[in-house]
Formats: structure tokens, sequence, C-alpha cells
């Protein structure tokens, strides 16, 4: 069997959150690299408060964008 080359990622993200006494809101994102891959990403959410806090509706949507650049050259080492 041959040996796995090695993989390396790196991944940054962050959220920003904003509460107040009606509810909450918070929006976020990233990003994650590879030699061969890159993926960036981005979230929003939050809640609202009715009934005294009896009741909270929570939201949120996220997407993600992806690109792959493998190639057969990379993979060699494993034929």
């Amino acid at each position: 069997m041959a040996q796995a080359s090695p993989e390396t990622r790196r991944q940054w993200d962050g959220t920003l959150t904003h509460d107040w006494t009606g509810g909450e809101i918070s929006f976020g994102g990233g990003i994650s690299s590879e030699h061969d891959y890159l993926s960036r990403f981005g979230h929003a959410g939050g809640k609202f408060y009715l009934d005294n806090r009896l009741t909270t509706i929570n939201w949120g949507a996220s997407a993600t964008f992806d690109n792959i650049r493998a190639s057969l050259a990379a993979n060699s080492a494993a034929d």
C-alpha cells in the first residue's frame, strides 16, 4: 500500500452577534483551503422573543461555495 501524501488545511471563520431585548441576530462566514480545494461559506441567523420570552422564533440560512482543483498528477504516488 502506498503512503498517502500529507494534507494541510487552513481555515478561518468568525461570527458577529447582536443581542437586544426582543431578539438576537448574527452574521458570519469563513474560508477553508487546501492545495487542491477552496471553500467559502457564510451564514445568518437569529431569534425573536414573543410573549415575554415564553415563545422564541428561530431562523437561519447558510451558503457554501466550493472549488475543487484535483488532478491525477497529485495522486500518482498512490499508483
